[in-house]
């Protein structure tokens, strides 16, 4: 049995909110979580039992204890938020530091900000050491608004009409240099001529759920460092922007099958979704092959769109021959918003995952 053991300061609010969370989604047959401070509180911070309360955690009956080294002895890992050195150091113990703000006397909309942080951070724990309880579906989001950004090119074209489709996305705003041309009681709209200036008022960014970030440019005749601009810096630019407004936020990346191979290109995505991964605890890379176009969506390349016309006859042949190989805008539209919505079984996906969560 592994054990966990959560660590703040007062063992009144991250520790606590980490520890319920934990237990409530992990296998206890693999492991359990405890909490504890180094200056433990009388009580659980009101605020803090006011938004777990939200979720239907109740910790009002929680009492902070004192990390003892008796404690931490316990442990198979521990996990800091906060109390820096004055943590026990325990020979063999491994060790993680989670950079959370105290949520002590904040508003509840910043408790609940810090909370949903905490539980990204926990599934994450949980699926990277496959401690998670069967059948358990993390972070669901039932009722979700998104931030789409291409939604003019003919990825996201395909996965804007999806989401305008999903009884499930409340709201979507399209983050692009020119007009979808399309109305509808779901979209807004936020044209930027520079998109690298990023800064955009935050109110604008705020209350939303997921990132889909289908922006992308063909490596043809370009640059190294004008592809990594344009790939690159352009994604983490808007990334970093939106992880200081919600880092609970999910993003999901379109980026290309075949990335991290020997090619430039290849290498500059994965420097890219590597970063994303780094940077968002719920992030999802979907690297896209072949893509059918379903309802008209259309390429702004006139090369790309050549080569549709040449292949759009074959792709059914294609796809009879090897399955994991071509997917639709449809299915694609669906899978990046079921992994936003209910997460995936892991951060890469190919083809072949995305059809399996499309379908």
């Amino acid at each position: 049995m592994n054990t966990v053991i959560f660590a703040c300061v007062h063992n009144a609010g991250r520790s606590q909110m980490a520890a319920a969370f934990f237990n409530s989604m992990t296998d206890r047959t693999k492991a359990r979580a405890v909490s504890g401070g180094t200056e433990p509180g009388e009580r659980v911070h009101p605020e803090v039992v006011a938004a777990m309360a939200e979720l239907g955690i109740d910790l009002s009956g929680a009492k902070p204890q004192r990390l003892t080294m008796e404690l931490a002895n316990r442990g198979s890992l521990l996990v800091t938020m906060g109390c820096g050195d004055a943590c026990p150091a325990v020979p063999g113990l491994r060790r993680d530091d989670w950079p959370l703000s105290d949520p002590k006397g904040k508003p509840l909309e910043e408790v609940r900000r810090i909370r949903d942080e905490i539980r990204v951070r926990v599934t994450a724990l949980l699926t990277a050491e496959r401690w998670q309880r069967t059948g358990f579906v993390a972070n669901r989001r039932d009722h979700m608004k998104i931030i789409l950004f291409g939604a003019t090119g003919m990825v996201g074209q395909g996965v804007l009409r999806e989401c305008l489709l999903d009884d499930g996305v409340e709201a979507v705003l399209a983050v692009g240099r020119s007009s979808t041309g399309q109305t509808h009681p779901k979209l807004r709209e936020l044209v930027r001529e520079d998109l690298f200036d990023f800064g955009v008022a935050g109110a604008d960014l705020q209350g939303y759920d997921a990132c889909f970030f289908c922006l992308g440019v063909s490596a043809a005749g370009m640059s190294e460092a004008d592809y990594t601009r344009l790939t690159y810096d352009l994604t983490l630019g808007w990334a970093r922007t939106l992880a200081a407004i919600n880092p609970a936020m999910t993003f999901v990346y379109v980026s290309g099958a075949g990335t991290g191979g020997k090619t430039m290109w290849a290498q500059v995505k994965k420097h890219t979704e590597d970063a994303l991964l780094e940077l968002f605890p719920s992030a999802y890379m979907v690297r896209l092959g072949a893509l059918r176009a379903m309802n008209g969506e259309i390429s702004k390349t006139r090369w790309t769109r050549v080569a549709y016309a040449f292949f759009r006859p074959l792709f059914p042949l294609m796809r009879a021959i090897a399955p994991g190989t071509v997917i639709s805008t449809e299915e694609l539209g669906r899978a990046m918003i079921r992994a936003a919505r209910k997460g995936a079984p892991t951060r890469v996906l190919e083809s072949r995952d995305l059809r399996a969560l499309g379908t």
